[in-house]
């Protein structure tokens, strides 16, 4: 009896340890599973955020080049003299300015937001001679003498574009405002 009673107790102490080291191995893997868990969370997150970061330092490329480019050019006294009395050179400026950025459209306003040339890569930018754009903010603002930078649609086409502004400067002052038109598709 007494060796029954030790089997027995042997047998409980076994299955004791076994359930016991049972419970310490799934404990442990879900100790392990959630380790994984968190290191491929937090490398979901760095992939996000390097990914972020490409983009945005893109996107900074993309508008500071335009940016730039404008302001260096609306800056150009020869635009600026150019603009007050030939615009045959004007439209050649554009030409380039508009092929060098591949904008849509380049094109200047005057003081009063009437478009006075306009080189573009449809039919759209002869069109827009003569036409008053003094409501919209990219001619507001430069005519402050503050360049911009934004999103609109079209006053014709209704297709979103990113516009970039400068003012043009002479001796004088602002004498009109210069303005590319880009294809958010290309940012």
């Amino acid at each position: 009896m007494k060796f029954k009673k030790m089997k027995k107790n042997h047998r409980t102490l076994f299955i004791g340890t076994l359930l016991l080291v049972c419970a310490g191995a799934v404990s442990l893997l879900l100790q392990i599973n959630g380790i994984n868990r968190v290191k491929q969370e937090n490398l979901v997150q760095r992939q996000r955020s390097e990914t972020i970061s490409i983009v945005r330092d893109l996107e900074v490329g993309f508008f500071t080049r335009y940016s730039d480019f404008l302001a260096g050019l609306a800056d150009s006294q020869f635009i600026a003299e150019a603009f007050t009395s030939d615009m045959v050179t004007v439209n050649q400026i554009l030409d380039i300015a508009q092929k060098s950025t591949k904008a849509e459209i380049a094109y200047v306003l005057d003081t009063n937001g009437i478009c006075r040339a306009s080189i573009g890569t449809g039919q759209l930018a002869s069109q827009m001679v003569g036409e008053s754009y003094e409501f919209r903010p990219y001619f507001t603002e430069a005519m402050q003498g503050t360049p911009y930078v934004g999103f609109a649609s079209g006053v014709t086409t209704g297709q979103i574009g990113v516009y970039f502004s400068a003012p043009v400067h002479s001796g004088t002052g602002i004498v009109g405002v210069l303005v590319l038109k880009a294809d958010p598709a290309y940012c």
